[in-house]
C-alpha cells in the first residue's frame, strides 16, 4: 500500500485492543522499510467541540482524547458518500455500537463518525 492508516498510540479512545492494533501495524510498517505514508486517526478541536458532553457522557475516551487542529492534520475523509456502508460494517460490532445508537439516535450516530481525520505518524 501507498498509505496506512491506523490508531496513533493512545489508540484513538484508549482502549487496549485499539493499542494492540498500534503497535502491530505500527511494527509491519517498520519492518517492510517505512515504504507507505503511516497516518494515526485523531480529531480535531471542531469535534470535540460539537461531541465533547455526548462523549463525556458516553465515557468514549479511556484517558486523554487525541486533538488535533485542522492546519495539522495529513487527510480528512468525508464518510458521506460511504456513510450508509460504514455505518453497517459499525453495525457488525452489535453490542458495542447498538447501545450507542439507543443512545445518539441514528441520525447523530452517522453525524458522530461522518468525517475521518488523521495525523502523519512521527
Amino acid at each position: 500500500p501507498d498509505t496506512i492508516v491506523t490508531f496513533g498510540p493512545e489508540g484513538m479512545t484508549g482502549h487496549a485492543d485499539h493499542i494492540a492494533v498500534h503497535r502491530w501495524t505500527t511494527d509491519a510498517w517498520r519492518r517492510s522499510g517505512r515504504r507507505a505514508r503511516l497516518l494515526h486517526a485523531t480529531v480535531t478541536p471542531g469535534f470535540h467541540a460539537r461531541w465533547g458532553p455526548l462523549n463525556e457522557r458516553l465515557g468514549i475516551w479511556e484517558g486523554e482524547a487525541p486533538c488535533t487542529p485542522e492546519d495539522q492534520l495529513a487527510l480528512t475523509v468525508d464518510c458521506e458518500p460511504v456513510l450508509d456502508r460504514k455505518v453497517e460494517a459499525l453495525r457488525a460490532h452489535a453490542s458495542q455500537v447498538e447501545p450507542l445508537i439507543a443512545v445518539t439516535g441514528e441520525d447523530d450516530f452517522r453525524d458522530w463518525w461522518a468525517v475521518e481525520t488523521f495525523v502523519a505518524a512521527t
